[in-house]
């Protein structure tokens, strides 16, 4: 059986892949989902790099990449799914 990617490992490859000029304001990790939000120099770019990592798949932007003054970057917001991870659904919940 596979084991789940752990919350550790999502870090730990964020930390990998994200270039350094990105740096996160919002993570949310549940059911196999992970939702990021924060500013890079090359917003643009992520999806990609996100989809080219082993452990994530299916990296979409939630919404429009907007510039911000005050962080002279964009503001970006991803989700994408965990490679392998099951989500949360009525059968596969054990019985009370």
């Amino acid at each position: 059986m596979k084991a789940e990617t752990g919350i550790l490992a999502v870090w730990d490859e964020l930390s990998r892949i994200l270039p350094d000029h990105t740096f996160l304001t919002e993570t949310r990790i549940a059911d196999g989902t992970v939702t990021v939000s924060g500013f890079s120099a090359d917003a643009a770019r992520l999806v990609r790099i996100i989809d080219q990592s082993p452990l994530f798949s299916g990296a979409t932007l939630t919404s429009a990449i907007t510039p911000d003054a005050n962080e002279r970057k964009d503001r970006f917001s991803i989700v994408f799914k965990l490679r392998g991870a099951r989500t949360a659904t009525a059968r596969s919940r054990p019985a009370p």
